[in-house]
């Protein structure tokens, strides 16, 4: 009896340590996910809500809604066409609130063209059944109720008019293929940088995450992009900070940008010289254009030093260098831009005796 009841309790403890290993981990991975739209984020994850209009027709007036579950999602951020004059009001009645909003100034582009209306960013906090099915009350949803032209025209049912929404999970980081970029070559140079806004369930790389690219010097650098790439091109010598930042705003990335202007030429104040004996001298001035040029600084060198050398080995554009005779002959001097563009001068010299 001894033995049995020693037996049975070991029995009994091996079954409560496997329901624990069964039971246990089910309940730890019950991460709690909830459907918004067409996409299921954990609590604790953050959305982003676009609503997007399309239209060929200038709206002289528009009237729509958004409406979302606060015990299911947490609104962080809520911003409008800066382009346009929008106005909005909050109403909450029970756990339902409604952000109105009504523009009195709107003008769109052609139908080929999509504008963002609102873009909310939005805190998943909470989990309810009623969201697990495609329903009209799923925890999000916008739409227009007017959008008219100035005459009154009614743009809801005009085949040109479009009228679309996206919901997704916020990108928590963004890689870039470059964290700096240099265009040497000036004005009209650039470089296409490669993006990818990364999202938090499995480093998920969603092609459907877009990114805003801001330069912080359009006078040096200006910037255009989709969701993969960011172009950068140049528009004068400086420095300026491109930041790229994907939709939510959660995150953001910063690419250096050097702009360098190369010289277009060299020129110098005389073409030729002549020395008429060994000791005789002529100085002569140096130029690069254009005058905003980055690196202004000029090689000087004698193709010849036994008939004629120079005083200096380089110069800033602008300054003047001697030419010397040393003994009876022709030779030349050539004058380089430092800058690598491979742009010289030459200045024939012709020493008498």
């Amino acid at each position: 009896m001894t033995i049995s009841k020693k037996l049975l309790s070991v029995v009994l403890v091996v079954i409560m340590a496997l329901s624990m290993l069964i039971i246990g981990p089910a309940t730890a991975s019950a991460a709690e996910t909830v459907r918004i739209n067409e996409v299921y984020p954990q609590v604790g994850y953050s959305i982003v809500y676009n609503l997007y209009l399309q239209t060929d027709t200038e709206a002289a007036a528009l009237q729509g809604r958004l409406n979302y579950d606060q015990s299911v999602l947490d609104l962080t951020n809520l911003s409008f066409d800066n382009d346009n004059s929008i106005d909005s009001t909050t109403t909450t009645i029970g756990d339902t609130a409604r952000v109105s909003f009504e523009g009195t100034k709107s003008s769109y582009d052609t139908v080929s063209s999509r504008m963002t209306v609102l873009t909310a960013v939005f805190k998943v906090i909470g989990t309810s059944p009623k969201y697990t099915s495609a329903t009209t009350d799923d925890a999000i949803s916008g739409c227009f109720t007017k959008l008219t032209t100035s005459t009154g025209y009614n743009l809801m049912e005009d085949e040109n008019t479009n009228i679309t929404t996206r919901t997704i999970i916020a990108a928590t980081k963004v890689k870039m293929a470059k964290s700096s970029v240099l265009l040497d070559r000036g004005a009209g140079d650039y470089e296409v940088v490669k993006v990818k806004s990364v999202g938090p369930v499995n480093n998920d790389v969603d092609s459907s995450y877009s990114c805003t690219y801001k330069s912080s010097n359009t006078k040096v650098a200006k910037v255009s992009g989709r969701a993969t790439y960011v172009k950068i091109t140049a528009v004068g010598p400086g420095t300026a900070t491109v930041t790229c930042t994907p939709d939510g705003g959660l995150t953001s990335y910063k690419i250096k940008v050097t702009v360098k202007q190369p010289v277009k030429s060299v020129t110098l104040s005389a073409k030729s010289v002549t020395l008429a004996k060994k000791g005789s001298a002529k100085s002569v001035t140096a130029k690069v254009t254009p005058s905003n040029a980055s690196n202004k600084k000029l090689l000087v060198a004698s193709a010849n030093k036994k008939v004629a050398k120079v005083s200096v080995s380089s110069i800033t554009s602008g300054k003047s260098f001697k030419i010397t005779a040393v003994k009876k002959g022709k030779t030349s001097v050539k004058v380089s831009a430092a800058d690598g563009s491979k742009k010289y001068a030459t200045c024939k010299v012709t020493v008498k005796k």
